[in-house]
């Protein structure tokens, strides 16, 4: 590896000084500068104090301006792009469909809900209708604890050519029975139309091929239950 590099306490304080000078831009914020000028009052603490010149060696002051320039660039890096912020996420709620209860009342019970202008019921049970329905007709196979996004992915992969429209009506419910939206008269009348696209593809669809057996999880696109 050679001879270890060997300078001198003022030349390593100069260089590191002089990284320091770099990350110190025009309009910084003040928290910024402060932050910069701290770690410069720093570095010059070491190389005043007791295990300053003497003490420290030239690999050591390597080692020094090493971890002081990281510094700077991670502060100047926070200064241009900011802190990460984390995502919530996407949350998936069990769909909780009575096996006894067929798809008209459902959906009688989402326009009760929508003439009283309880929108989140109204949004709720209607998907709860395109659910029951989906099993009705054998696309679904009946299961408890089955998600919104996982009857939607499972139905998907049956009937390709309606995804966008299971999708949309998955997160809708998703949306409402978190929360996350304040459901109307519109987001119901868009739960309404993606049951009845759907509904007009599963009267077309016919079972060719034996299904593979429903595994539990989640499709490609759904994301984890919380």
């Amino acid at each position: 590896m050679g001879a270890p590099i060997e300078i001198g306490s003022d030349e390593a304080r100069r260089r590191a000084e002089e990284e320091l000078a770099k990350a110190k831009y025009q309009d910084m914020p003040d928290w910024l500068a402060d932050l910069l000028q701290r770690l410069q009052d720093l570095l010059e603490g070491l190389a005043r104090g007791p295990a300053g010149p003497s003490g420290l060696g030239g690999s050591n002051w390597v080692l020094l301006i090493v971890v002081v320039v990281i510094l700077a660039a991670l502060v100047v890096i926070v200064w241009k792009v900011g802190l990460p912020r984390w995502r919530p996420k996407t949350v998936d709620a069990e769909v909780e469909t009575d096996p006894d209860v067929e798809p008209a009342d459902y959906r009688a019970a989402a326009e009760r809900a929508a003439a009283a202008q309880d929108w989140t019921e109204a949004i709720r049970h209607r998907f709860r209708a395109l659910v029951r329905e989906l099993e009705h007709r054998t696309i679904l196979e009946p299961r408890p604890g089955r998600t919104a996004l996982e009857a939607a992915g499972r139905a998907a992969a049956m009937m390709p050519s309606v995804e966008p429209d299971l999708h949309r009506a998955a997160l809708g419910f998703n949306d409402v029975m978190y929360g996350q939206i304040r459901a109307d008269r519109d987001r119901y009348q868009a739960m309404v139309a993606a049951e009845e696209s759907v509904l007009a593809a599963a009267r077309q669809y016919r079972h060719t091929d034996p299904s593979p057996p429903e595994r539990s999880g989640t499709p490609r696109w759904a994301p984890r239950r919380r």
